[in-house]
């Protein structure tokens, strides 16, 4: 048995229960402004726990992420001396954070996109939307941005799920262990790569 099954069960259970749209979107609402953990990883499980609900479940996470980013790019923009600066400091994030304002001068709205489109690009979302923010990126611009990338990939991933439910189930519980490392190791590396060591 997998040592990732429990939260694999755990995420399929929750779909059951009446609170299951509330529960995805809170998880979507803390990960662009306190949380390192996508909606994806209940988005998924909950999704094959009940196909039927795959867009509900989708939309849910895609408003949370917008409404989320909002507070986020509101904290980068306008309390970054305060708040923003307390995120970095409770992930011990600074030289991280130095190292991302460099590239995000350079590439900014496209990071933006393209951590919306691959959830698991070694950028924490918290820095890319407080970051947004501090750059005064156009909020317009900055909040189409979350909702058309970030809608793309939930949405795409609940398409997948609901129509080839039983395959992808399949999948998923004959290499959870592999998946669950490979996610493991992303994360190991976002962190190391953040830390700049």
């Amino acid at each position: 048995m997998s040592m990732f099954r429990p939260l694999y069960d755990w995420g399929l259970k929750q779909a059951e229960k009446p609170y299951a749209l509330g529960l995805l979107f809170l998880v979507a609402l803390t990960e662009p402004c306190v949380s390192p953990i996508p909606p994806d990883v209940l988005l998924i499980p909950m999704t094959i726990g009940h196909r039927e609900k795959a867009y509900r479940f989708a939309l849910a996470s895609v408003i949370g992420l917008f409404l989320g980013g909002a507070a986020g790019y509101l904290i980068g923009a306008f309390a970054m001396d305060t708040v923003g600066q307390w995120l970095i400091n409770t992930y011990h994030l600074q030289e991280g954070f130095d190292a991302f304002n460099r590239t995000f001068d350079k590439w900014g709205l496209w990071m933006v996109i393209g951590k919306g489109l691959v959830p698991f690009v070694p950028v924490p979302l918290v820095f890319l939307v407080v970051g947004s923010g501090g750059a005064h990126i156009n909020p317009l611009f900055f909040g189409l941005s979350i909702v058309l990338s970030q809608g793309a990939r939930l949405f795409f991933e609940a398409w997948l799920v609901r129509r080839y439910g039983a395959p992808v189930r399949q999948f998923i519980e004959r290499y959870l262990t592999w998946i669950g490392l490979a996610v493991l190791a992303v994360v190991g590396a976002v962190i190391w790569l953040a830390l700049g060591r």
